[in-house]
């Protein structure tokens, strides 16, 4: 049904791929993030290749093989230099956060050809609520949970609720 892909969706495009990226963050280097980051678009041709039974030319199998190597040149640099500032788990952490968005990616393609993106968005979203709220109610129970929250954590966060989401989709 529609509601399950709408799930997955907010499952794999919000709730993994946020926690494992941030997590993966916190546990490896912003140079391993990024050159991972850099392979989402591999990820998401490959499980086109394979959920979508899209075609693909000798050029995409070339991009396929060389973005591999380099990441498999990242892996190696972490296991064998013992890079302080990456960590293989951390690394773990971000291809999780790859697959998972994806995985989002694919049925988000099935979705919009029957709902519009802002629809799609919609739902994603607040199904994706509903997965966090556990680690909010646990958050909140705890004493002094807002003693951290500074002006410029306020701020942020009104600039990321307004700012970069309200504001910009009017634009």
């Amino acid at each position: 049904s529609d509601f399950l892909k709408f799930v997955i969706v907010a499952l794999f495009g919000i709730n993994i791929n946020i926690i494992f990226f941030f997590k993966g963050l916190e546990k490896t280097s912003a140079l391993s993030t990024s050159i991972i980051i850099a392979l989402e678009p591999i990820f998401i041709l490959l499980a086109s290749l394979i959920f979508l039974k899209e075609k693909f030319n000798k050029n995409i199998l070339w991009g396929i093989f060389i973005s591999f190597i380099g990441f498999i040149i990242i892996i190696i640099k972490t296991i064998i230099n013992e890079d302080k500032s990456s960590s293989l788990l951390g690394d773990l952490f971000i291809i999780i956060a790859v697959i998972s968005y994806a995985i989002q990616t694919i049925y988000t393609k099935n979705l919009s050809v029957k709902y519009p993106a802002e629809t799609i968005t919609f739902w994603s979203f607040l199904i994706g609520s509903f997965f966090f709220l556990p680690f909010l109610i646990s958050d909140a129970l705890q004493p002094n949970w807002l003693k951290g929250l500074t002006y410029q954590g306020i701020i942020g966060i009104f600039y990321g609720a307004l700012g970069s989401s309200a504001i910009a989709y009017f634009l």
